[in-house]
């Protein structure tokens, strides 16, 4: 069994990655072998461009291998006014 984790946000101008890895290192165990890593980034082979990225967390005893992927949502919303965000 494998599974994938999308975190969702559309706040600030963070680079690109930064909010999954900083929320992959804070839900991940550290690896029982310290010679292996945490996590690693790699191009997601479903998407043609290279842009498309996935952090992958290897297999524990406790959790399946794990894909995560970052969706920012905030540059499709265009015209928005600070009135929209309030109601």
């Amino acid at each position: 069994m494998k599974q994938a984790v999308v975190v969702i946000h559309g706040i600030g101008e963070q680079k690109p990655m930064d909010t999954v890895r900083g929320f992959v290192d804070a839900v991940m165990p550290l690896p029982s072998n310290p010679n292996k890593p945490k996590f690693w980034s790699k191009p997601d082979p479903m998407s043609e461009l290279f842009e498309l990225r996935k952090l992958t967390a290897p297999q524990s005893r406790t959790v399946p291998p794990t894909d995560f992927y970052e969706y920012y949502w905030a540059y499709q919303s265009r015209g928005t006014r600070f009135v929209h965000v309030l109601s």
